[in-house]
Parts: C-alpha cells; sequence; structure tokens
C-alpha cells in the first residue's frame, strides 16, 4: 500500500487577474525533502501557499486544478509570520504542551545556536506582533520543527534567523527519512547538501525535477544549467 502525499495536477493560480502558476503537476513524496528553487517572481511562496490550503485568505489569491493531500496535515513557515498577541513564552507553552517554555527553548536549540535560544529568551513575555521578525520566525520554527505530523512548508529558512539559519539547517537535516518537508530557497548550496529532491520553477511553470544531485551533475534544461551556475 502507497503512502499518502501531496501532489499537484495541472495546477494554475494566481492574485487577481495575474496568474502565477501555470499547469503545474508534481507528486511531492512523502518522506522526503524537496528544495523549490527559481528566481523571485516565479511561483514558489504561492505553490507553498496552496499545499497549506490558503487560497481565499483575503489577498485574492485563487486555484484551478487540484491539490491533494491525502488527508496529511500541513504546517507553513512563512517569510512573515502572522500578528497576533500571543506572547513567545504562549505560543511554545500551548503549541508543545510545556509549563516551561524556556526550558523547552534551550532544549531545542541545544548544540546549536546559543544566540538563537538567547534572542527567544529575551523576547519570552513579548506578544509575536511586537517581537522583530527574526524572532517571530524562529518561534514558529521550532514549534512546527518540533510537532512530528505535519507536512513542513519552510519558506526562506535563511529569511530573517541571523545567526541561527545553519542550526535551523541542520534541524531540517535531521527530518530527512522521517517527515516529507518542502522547502522554498535560493541558497544552492544548502539544496544540494540537504535536499533529496528538487523543483525548478520559472515564470510560473515547471522547468525540470527529479532528485537533487541528478539534476545538479545532468541538468535536462538550458536554463536548469544557467540557474544551477549563476543562480537566479
Amino acid at each position: 500500500m502507497s503512502l499518502p502525499t501531496v501532489s499537484l495536477t495541472d495546477v494554475h493560480a494566481g492574485y487577481g487577474d495575474v496568474e502565477v502558476l501555470c499547469s503545474v503537476s508534481y507528486v511531492f513524496r512523502q518522506r522526503r525533502t524537496t528544495a523549490i528553487i527559481g528566481p523571485g517572481g516565479s511561483g514558489k511562496s504561492t505553490l507553498l501557499r496552496l499545499i497549506c490550503s490558503q487560497e481565499g485568505a483575503g489577498d485574492g489569491l485563487w486555484r484551478a486544478g487540484e491539490v491533494r493531500t491525502d488527508g496529511l496535515r500541513t504546517a507553513l513557515v512563512t517569510q512573515s509570520p502572522r500578528a497576533s498577541t500571543q506572547t513567545v513564552a504562549e505560543l511554545v507553552a500551548t503549541r508543545l504542551s510545556t509549563r516551561e517554555p524556556r526550558s523547552a527553548i534551550e532544549r531545542f536549540w541545544r548544540g546549536g545556536s546559543v544566540g538563537a535560544a538567547a534572542e527567544l529568551g529575551r523576547f519570552l513575555e513579548v506578544s509575536l506582533q511586537d517581537c522583530p521578525v527574526s524572532v517571530a520566525r524562529l518561534a514558529e520554527f521550532m514549534v512546527l520543527a518540533t510537532d512530528p505530523e505535519p507536512v513542513l512548508c519552510v519558506d526562506e529558512p535563511e529569511c530573517g534567523t541571523g545567526e541561527a539559519r545553519e542550526w535551523i539547517w541542520a534541524k531540517l537535516e535531521t527530518m530527512r527519512g522521517e517527515r516529507t518537508v518542502i522547502i522554498v530557497t535560493h541558497n544552492l548550496e544548502c539544496v544540494r547538501r540537504y535536499s533529496d529532491d528538487l523543483v525548478f520553477l520559472l515564470d510560473g511553470k515547471l522547468v525540470e525535477s527529479g532528485e537533487t544531485t541528478a539534476v545538479f551533475q545532468r541538468p535536462k534544461r538550458a536554463r536548469t544549467r544557467e540557474m544551477i551556475r549563476w543562480g537566479a
């Protein structure tokens, strides 16, 4: 019996009259880490939002075609966390079912970024809407990364996370083979090191996909070769 998975079939999406994804079809393999790359404006973040059922969120995002998750729960770490009056301590305590949020933070970041733990500790009693974006993202990533169940989608792991970026990638590495992770990033070195599969979007279309090693070593499309060599 095959594992449940996330799949897209002939998906079109956009905002108002502007189409940003055009006829995208792809199956994300379960318990694999997939990196989505491409220049800015190619539809990468929109694709993550569709996987996490965020169309109709009030900003005009629409979709045609099929997005299936086979009953899997999905979670999205966005570039801009939602404003909330909940404090960092309340978020950690509620989502991780702990009475000691500071200890939970220290355990999570132990062996990685002491600075990240210290930064979260400094803003422990501050509401997420009043925290720096980098702090809100660290807190959001932490609670979602600790939960082993959802399909974890991360939009630009390095955005606004300062010295914690290497530890975030290291955390993502520990999930390989254990859960389904989908990452949007411009960091091609991290794509090469930490992902199993790769999807290349350009102008809203899927140009090439495959196992990361194979795409880096033997890209089939000229534009993919350019992307890998020169970046976006």
